[in-house]
């Protein structure tokens, strides 16, 4: 199924994003793989969601990692 044949009004829709972007320092060094996310999130927003949760992960944290969170992502 291609994503503009789907039917998102009124529904909760789960969006799994690829956002394990290069960080340095907590700084994005590429933000690529967020920017080609947009054009998706925005056919999904179109058709007026009831509630658009994206979910994604940064690396392979075993517990919680400082230096693997996603904050960077949200702030951009």
């Amino acid at each position: 199924m291609y994503i503009d044949k789907a039917k998102f009004f009124n529904k909760n829709v789960i969006l799994r994003c690829d956002y394990n972007v290069p960080l340095i320092n907590l700084v994005i060094q590429s933000t690529r793989r967020i920017d080609q996310s947009i054009s998706t999130i925005n056919t999904i927003l179109s058709q007026k969601p009831n509630r658009l949760v994206i979910i994604s992960h940064l690396g392979r944290p075993k517990g919680k990692d400082p230096l693997l969170s996603l904050k960077p992502v949200l702030s951009y």
